[in-house]
């Protein structure tokens, strides 16, 4: 449905496709990608790219915080870290990153 509305409005869409090139060229932004051996160039208006979610965590040891760079800030039930004066909560710290489950921990 979304993938529908999408290209009424015009907006063309790419699955299980790899990117393999991206240039500007005459300012415009260009796209080459590889679908089942195909490859296919097209120009963009902008180019935004998924790339995953790990957490931010880096340089909390100064602090006192226990993490591990996949998994995020070690909590415990009550999402206190090791450093007493600490709390965490939301995706940095909770076992499923949804929105809902951020925004409850926070509360």
């Amino acid at each position: 449905m979304v993938s529908h509305a999408l290209a009424h409005d015009g907006v063309e869409i790419h699955l299980n496709s790899t990117v393999v090139a991206v240039r500007l060229e005459g300012g415009r932004k260009q796209v080459t990608m590889v679908n089942d051996g195909n490859t296919a160039t097209t120009v963009v208006d902008e180019i935004l790219t998924g790339i995953g979610r790990l957490p931010a965590v880096q340089g909390l040891e100064a602090a006192g915080v226990a993490y591990d760079e996949a998994t995020g800030i070690e909590v415990d039930d009550f999402l206190r870290t090791r450093n007493p004066r600490i709390f965490a909560a939301g995706d940095c710290c909770l076992e499923h990153a949804y929105t809902n489950t951020a925004e409850a921990s926070a509360r």
